[in-house]
């Protein structure tokens, strides 16, 4: 009786388990049937769709949503369009019309009731099919339309080059109704997609001559000898030769040929069509015993490497097999093409690959690749909002594969992603949806981050455990769909254990980890006492190891979680020869502050100083040290030695020491910086910042008396970032103040009754400014844009003169086709008090010279020298100009201690220059500015006087860093001034802005947010 009670109980868990993963749980099917024909010449596809679809879940449906995802391609209005735009990617923003696609000709109906159409959510995209009838439980509906797909250009996954098709997310496609409801969803390209399991037959006709790779199996005899013989003589070619001298693409036959393709329980059906298709075929024998074949279509120039690709397949087929479960679909084919959309796209059965350069880089993408046959074609769920789970486990899978394959550390690149984002404190939670994350919080938050975790639950619960746990989730939700509660309950009963750690508080939160070994104790001989706090809001499990100096552990410890804030002894024995103890030695756990997790022993060598450059190693905080060279006019060149902390993966502190030595002066000159940041979770400011910095250097010489002027600066300077409201938020707010204290040297000189003049040697005196500032920027790709508002006071001349300065600065940029902008900078400043408006120090300037920075904000060769190559130094900043000026009451002046406008127009030239250099542009510029006259020794002759206006010609490098500016036309006191000088060089404007580019920007343009 016992034993009947048990198989009862065993059948009927086994029913609840595989029929109820919840009581509602249900899944709707849909069958495919699309004939279509090619048209080469308009990069088009016309033809026949028809769906049967059946309603297996218990509600009656009054409407179907369909996705018309071609239909993306059609304009810049559509969320693709914007996307990619704010991605970076402006290429689809200004393609032609002849580039975009769409759907079109569509006119459903069904032979069983009427259908009404509408677009409720805006777009073309995400259609709704009202029934006149509701679709009861359990019964179906055929729904059928004509259509005409006109393919785009390859911006994306969906596209042509030439006459190379991919056809991904091209036609009429059912969305999800589960029970949440209905799941329509735009395209787009950083975010995928959330399917239902159908079957598919789907007809071709196409030019004779053309191979297709496809999902699912051909059905057509005679083309499945054509392509067995042609993968058998491409097996005998010589393909390395290939990529050296590729013959030329061929001509279309004329004659058409008729193609069946069958799928059955897939989500999706990708096609790819070329005529210039290599096509290897290797058989692989599962651990069943089953024939697995295996495709690989390629071009010309990939052949070199994609000779490998069977072996490649062969190998991550068998390692995804073996962790998750066999591989059930008949065949796997992977194709190299143009995706526009990252390094490769899965599909069911096939996937296709961009371009590579390596073998290794090859193997890593097909592996990655051909895994989401098992996350996402068999475990399916909605990678649209929660991309970490196809994507994250995928990663976690194929890091254990190239592991294997290539040894070393596969995760590393993901952590240091992870380290660099927090530090800027940029990161996102791994639970948002694609469309809600930044593009590198996208990679962050759905690969690099999810893999380290399960790399870390691995490590807790062993290889044979975590591999036990994702067969059992195989074999119970392969062809349905999970989410993260469904994943989280499988891990919990496969273990028994716990795991709200890892899938609440790491996986799907943004609560920091910070684990430190505080210090180490000895207890007798053979016993240390290791002391650890948890200084982070996560409470994972501790893993402890001693490891040598070649980075292996040699032996390791588990300890249970500390809550936050908590602080744990634990007792462990002694090890000889250990080199360090460390806390997670691979560096699986997303611990934002690596350096408090290693205590070194004494007999290490434990390195103190980075040579050249910062160490890669995110444990090494030793600072680094590398040769400085500079220059300018007074201390001639400076040699020195640079020791900084590490540029990259910043602590709370950093510095940067610069000594250096003017050969000519003979002076110990240099700058330095020390930094203090903090970033905050939560409120409205995002981080802070403050910086104490110090420079000096010679800003004169007198040759006469053999003498030389030094200045000195501190700065003391505090920034607060606003946090943005959402993490695609371009729009970034400042508020910020710089406190500075100059001292200048100064000649002191006396004359006798005879009017000589005799040395007497320097003095000095100091100056203060300070300023309050609110910068505003938009860091959109299609406009970026940034201003700033900013409230300066100055003391000088011992205090007795001062001033209060308002000024408005702004640059916007528009961009009218790829890689081509139009510029538009201003500049409104004014004094509303002033001591000394008629004779005051540091007026404004529209033409700002060497000797104008003022307050030694620039950097700047030759500050007084008004001859030579020094002369021709411009500033750009205030009024903007770009004509080097070295007397400005020789041209009417254009400086004022009242008030001064500008507007500086830039454009990048409409065509394509004969060469093409990064970061180099070269574009015509117009100056326009107005200044408001207060010395009284200038009389202007009219209002139009105090108009300056100037026209020309600069090539820009690096965005701002560096400017040369040649002047064609200005207003007449310019021109007559250039007259004078009668050298054509005077015309040439130099400008460098140092201050334009800095870690951050370098990071932002690097990785953007």
């Amino acid at each position: 009786m016992k034993s009947i009670l048990a198989l009862l109980l065993f059948f009927c868990s086994g029913f609840l388990s595989v029929w109820g993963q919840s009581s509602d749980y249900f899944q709707q099917q849909s069958h495919y049937e699309i004939h279509f024909r090619l048209n080469e010449a308009q990069h088009s596809l016309s033809g026949h769709w028809k769906m049967s679809y059946q309603n297996q879940s218990a509600d009656s449906l009054t409407e179907i949503w369909i996705h018309l995802w071609p239909n993306a391609y059609r304009n810049n209005s559509s969320p693709f369009a914007h996307q990619l735009a704010e991605n970076g990617d402006l290429s689809f923003q200004f393609a032609a019309d002849s580039a975009r696609g769409g759907i079109d000709s569509l006119d459903f109906s069904s032979p069983s009731q009427n259908l009404s159409s509408s677009f409720p959510l805006g777009g073309q995209e995400m259609l709704r099919l009202e029934l006149s009838a509701p679709l009861a439980p359990g019964d179906s509906l055929l729904i059928e339309s004509p259509f005409h797909l006109k393919v785009p250009a390859s911006f994306s996954r969906l596209g042509h080059q030439k006459q190379y098709y991919q056809l991904c997310q091209w036609y009429p496609k059912v969305a999800v109704y589960d029970a949440k409801g209905w799941h329509p969803m735009p395209y787009l390209d950083q975010g995928e997609f959330y399917g239902e399991f159908g079957d598919y037959d789907i007809y071709i006709e196409l030019p004779a001559n053309y191979w297709v790779a496809a999902t699912g199996e051909l059905q057509t005899a005679a083309e499945q000898k054509r392509l067995a013989d042609w993968a058998k003589a491409c097996a005998k070619m010589e393909l390395i030769g290939l990529s050296v001298d590729p013959p030329p693409s061929l001509p279309s036959d004329s004659s058409f040929k008729q193609l069946h393709y069958q799928a059955k329980n897939v989500q999706d059906f990708a096609l790819f069509l070329n005529k210039d298709f290599y096509v290897l075929k290797k058989e692989m024998t599962l651990a069943t015993g089953r024939k697995l074949p295996l495709w690989a279509f390629f071009e010309a120039e990939e052949a070199y490497i994609w000779q490998l690709a069977p072996d490649f397949m062969e190998k991550s087929t068998r390692y995804y097999s073996k962790v998750m479960g066999e591989y059930p679909y008949p065949q796997i084919t992977a194709v190299q093409g143009p995706l526009g959309a990252g390094g490769g796209m899965e599909y069911p059965m096939i996937t296709i690959i961009n371009p590579t350069s390596s073998k290794k880089y090859l193997d890593l993408l097909l592996a990655h690749e051909i895994g989401h046959n098992w996350w996402y074609g068999i475990l399916a769920s909605n990678e649209r909002k929660h991309p970490w789970i196809d994507e994250g486990f995928n990663s976690y899978i194929e890091s254990r594969y190239l592991q294997q394959e290539y040894g070393g550390q596969p995760l590393r690149q993901a952590y240091l992603a992870y380290l660099l984002q927090v530090q800027r404190n940029e990161e996102q939670s791994s639970a948002l949806p694609s469309d809600s994350l930044s593009n590198f919080n996208y990679y962050l938050a759905a690969y690099a981050k999810p893999s380290l975790i399960l790399s870390y639950l691995e490590q807790h619960l062993g290889q044979p455990k975590m591999d036990s746990i994702l067969q059992a989730i195989y074999e119970k939700w392969q062809f349905k769909h999970l989410g993260p509660q469904e994943l989280q309950k499988e891990f919990e009963q496969g273990s028994g254990q716990d795991l709200d750690w890892c899938f609440q508080g790491l996986l799907q939160d943004k609560k920091r980890v910070d684990l430190a070994l505080e210090k180490l104790s000895n207890l007798g001989s053979d016993s240390l006492l290791v002391q650890i706090q948890n200084k982070g809001q996560a409470a994972p499990p501790i893993f402890l190891a001693y490891m040598n100096e070649e980075g292996q552990v040699l032996q390791a410890f588990k300890f249970p979680p500390l809550a936050a804030g908590e602080r744990e002894s634990f007792r462990i024995p002694k090890l000889a020869h250990a080199h360090s103890l460390e806390i997670d030695p691979f560096a699986y756990l997303p611990d934002y502050n690596r350096a408090n997790q290693q205590q070194y022993f004494a007999r290490s060598k434990r390195k103190r100083i980075n040579l050249l450059y910062p160490s890669p190693d995110f444990t090494n905080q030793a600072p680094s040290v590398a040769p400085i060279i500079g220059y300018n006019a007074y201390d001639g060149l400076l040699l020195g030695l640079g020791v900084y902390s590490n540029p990259i993966f910043l602590k709370n502190w950093g510095y940067q020491l610069y000594p250096l030595v003017g050969t000519s002066s003979e002076q110990l000159v240099g700058q330095g910086q020390f930094s203090f940041h903090k970033g905050l979770q939560k409120g409205k400011i995002k981080d802070y910042q403050i910086s104490l910095g110090y420079k000096r250097y010679s800003y004169f010489s007198n040759e006469r008396y053999n003498y030389k002027l030094q200045y000195q600066r501190w700065r003391l300077a505090a920034e607060l970032a606003l946090r943005p409201k959402a993490g695609r938020q371009f729009r970034r707010q400042y508020i910020g103040l710089e406190n500075l204290l100059i001292r200048e040297e100064e000649e002191n000189f006396e004359r006798d009754s005879l009017n000589n003049i005799s040395y007497l040697g320097k003095t000095g005196s100091f100056r203060s400014v300070h300023r309050l500032y609110y910068r505003w920027e938009n860091r959109h790709p299609l406009a970026p844009a940034k201003y700033k508002l900013a409230l300066e006071f100055a003391q000088y001349d011992q205090g007795q003169e001062q001033y209060l300065k308002l000024s408005l600065e702004g640059q916007k940029d528009w961009y009218y086709a790829v890689g081509k902008k139009i510029g538009l900078r201003f500049f409104f400043g004014g004094f509303p008090f002033h001591s000394d408006r008629d004779f005051g120090a540091y007026p404004l300037h529209l033409l700002s010279r060497n000797a104008h920075d003022y307050h030694y904000d620039n950097y700047v060769w030759g500050r007084n020298v008004q001859s030579g190559f020094s002369e021709q130094q411009v500033l750009i900043k205030e009024g903007g100009f770009k004509l080097p000026i070295a007397n400005a009451q020789a041209i009417g002046d254009g400086r004022s201690n009242s008030f001064i406008g500008a507007i500086n127009l830039r454009a990048d030239l409409p065509i394509r220059l004969p060469f093409r250099l990064p970061y180099f542009r070269l574009q015509p510029y117009f100056d326009l500015g107005y200044f408001e006259n207060t010395v009284p020794s200038l009389q202007l002759d009219s209002p139009a006087d105090a108009i300056f206006y100037d026209l020309g010609l600069l090539l820009d490098i690096g965005d701002g860093l560096a400017q040369i500016s040649y002047s064609f036309y200005s207003n007449e006191r310019l021109r007559n001034y250039m007259k004078e000088k009668n050298n054509f060089w005077a015309r040439f404007g130099i400008s460098i802005n140092l201050n334009s580019w800095s870690r951050e920007k370098l990071t932002d343009e690097l990785i953007g947010f």
